[in-house]
């Protein structure tokens, strides 16, 4: 079977790149044929190089809108379709979705969209929500099957009318197995690390206020890793709040699992989610979580087992439940502990691939 991935963005290694990639790799060991087209060289492209995986860099399809721009790219995505011939299309990420399908239309074919976290999520702003609700609708006509990566994403769609039940199936993202390495030694200073873009999606600035007014006997660090656009205002925040000497900025970071093993608490502030591998990750870790009660987010985090999820920009509650961990460093061990099962019993990427590689042979017999 060749299986065809198209993903704007591949500097970052983001949680759909790392999707895209591990799926590429795994379809390599059972007798798949995987193909990548992205919109620029980077990191995943790197990587693809590494594992023998094929890809092309279609450089006109870019994540941001350029009528121009955007036409080529459709019209290069449908060259490249009708080149490489694959049995099924695997579209990931927004623009990709766009461009994807109706290059997939100029070929009278159909493609699978995974929705990393729709477009129209709650948390966007309603001019924007309307249109993409309108754009999504249209291209339902070209997409043969719609993976979401939360259940919640799934009602959100049929919600607004872009995609019926019959149409959509949620698969939780899911990670592979990792070796546990030693954890950090226990010390006066709580370390804690959020793992995500610098973006209008992450709320970065209700992080930092809550930290702001964190009693001053709690001695803290934060570590953010990651990139992105909104990097050198997030700095400039952090320097306004006389936060600059507590946050560190470490930028791309590719041993991000094993950095993990050196924090105490796991943060993943935001204004939407899809179902976000990052909190997998520090499940797997062993870490306790909070996070906002976005998206799919409490389909992987069990409020107060696993973590704490604090509503959505609410910084007063946010600081209120670091406080609370922070007190109580023996609940904060059972939640890692507790995370590390969960993840054990429902989101190795083995059970995710079952899942996906079945709605490709589906497909494919169509």
């Amino acid at each position: 079977m060749k299986v065809l991935y198209i993903i704007t963005k591949a500097a970052e290694i983001g949680g759909a790149q790392i999707h895209v990639r591990d799926l590429s790799r795994k379809l390599q060991t059972v007798g798949s044929l995987p193909t990548v087209i992205t919109g620029e060289y980077g990191a995943l492209t790197d990587q693809l190089s590494e594992n023998g995986i094929q890809f092309y860099v279609v450089k006109e399809l870019k994540r941001e809108i350029n009528i121009f721009s955007d036409f080529i790219a459709i019209l290069k995505v449908a060259t490249l379709i009708r080149q490489i011939k694959p049995n099924v299309i695997s579209l990931h990420s927004s623009k990709a979705g766009l461009v994807g399908r109706l290059a997939c239309f100029l070929n009278f074919r159909r493609a699978i969209f995974t929705a990393h976290g729709w477009s129209f999520a709650d948390g966007i702003s309603p001019t924007k929500k309307m249109l993409y609700i309108y754009i999504e609708k249209f291209l339902m006509v070209f997409t043969s099957k719609v993976i979401t990566v939360s259940e919640q994403d799934k009602r959100l769609a049929m919600k607004h009318g872009v995609a019926g039940e019959a149409k959509q199936i949620a698969i939780h993202n899911g990670m592979p197995f990792f070796k546990e390495l030693a954890r950090k030694t226990p010390s006066n200073i709580f370390k804690f690390v959020m793992v995500a873009r610098f973006s209008e999606q992450k709320d970065h600035k209700t992080l930092f206020k809550a930290l702001s007014e964190l009693p001053k006997n709690i001695a803290w660090e934060l570590d953010l890793i990651g990139g992105g656009p909104l990097e050198i205002e997030t700095r400039e925040l952090a320097i306004s709040l006389g936060l600059e000497d507590k946050i560190h900025f470490l930028g791309q970071v590719e041993n991000v699992s094993e950095k993990l093993f050196n924090y105490d608490l796991f943060l993943l502030v935001s204004k939407w989610e899809g179902f976000p591998r990052s909190i997998l990750e520090a499940m797997r870790t062993g870490l306790p979580v909070i996070a906002s009660d976005v998206g799919g987010v409490s389909e992987a985090l069990v409020d107060q087992k696993g973590g704490i999820l604090v509503p959505r920009g609410d910084s007063s509650e946010l600081k209120n439940a670091i406080v609370y961990l922070t007190a109580e460093i023996n609940i904060m061990k059972s939640m890692g502990e507790f995370n590390k099962q969960r993840f054990n019993e429902n989101f190795t990427f083995d059970v995710m691939f079952k899942k996906t590689f079945s709605i490709y042979r589906s497909v494919f017999k169509q």
